[in-house]
């Protein structure tokens, strides 16, 4: 399973019906057979569909310095439901996702998004019929952080946009799409050097 699949694997799995253990490592095994056994269930939905509520909340080293991100995702009441292609009876809520980065006491960049957020990555017919997946930490990266957020259909787990939220220590956010296009820069696509997996917070 690569890097882009298991990120989106964790946005995905949880939405419906299932419970979000948060920072807990899983094999591509387990992940493959918790989505088998969600498609499965996806087939029978019906009525009101809400992502599980999701908070998260860790710490990663950028150029020397631990700084916290918080992530918190629900459901939303205020915007407008969704239906799925499969389960023409379940409607579905969306979700925003908000993301706090903190070095200490001070606060360096929040903000709350949605599907609306990323509304110039998204073709128009896709962003009436999608929801915010959520969001997740990817790595550090050379002055910033780098998250992974998909908005995508409800129940199609191929049916996505991937996308990078790149935050930078001095407060200043990047949105791009597609991760793992070939115009991505290495350097952004590999963590600082020196750093083991506990600093990246992974």
């Amino acid at each position: 399973m690569n890097k882009m699949k298991y990120i989106l694997s964790v946005l995905v799995f949880g939405l419906v019906f299932t419970g979000c253990k948060n920072n807990v490592k899983q094999t591509d095994e387990e992940i493959e057979k918790e989505l088998s056994i969600e498609e499965i269930v996806n087939e029978s939905l019906s009525g009101d569909q809400r992502s599980q509520e999701q908070n998260i909340k860790d710490t990663v080293s950028v150029g020397g310095k631990v700084y916290t991100y918080e992530i918190h995702r629900i459901s939303s009441d205020d915007l407008p439901t969704v239906k799925g292609d499969f389960s023409h009876n379940a409607v579905f809520y969306d979700n925003t996702a908000s993301l706090k980065v903190s070095l200490g006491d001070k606060v360096i960049y929040s903000n709350t998004f949605t599907k609306n957020s990323f509304a110039n990555f998204v073709e128009s017919e896709m962003m009436s019929k999608s929801i915010l997946e959520g969001l997740v930490f990817d790595h550090a990266i050379k002055g910033g952080i780098q998250f992974a957020a998909a908005v995508g259909y409800p129940q199609e787990d191929d049916m996505y946009v991937p996308l990078l939220v790149k935050v930078m220590t001095d407060g200043s956010v990047k949105i791009e799409k597609d991760p793992l296009s070939s115009t991505a820069s290495e350097a952004d696509l590999e963590p600082e050097t020196g750093e083991s997996d506990a600093d990246l917070g992974v």
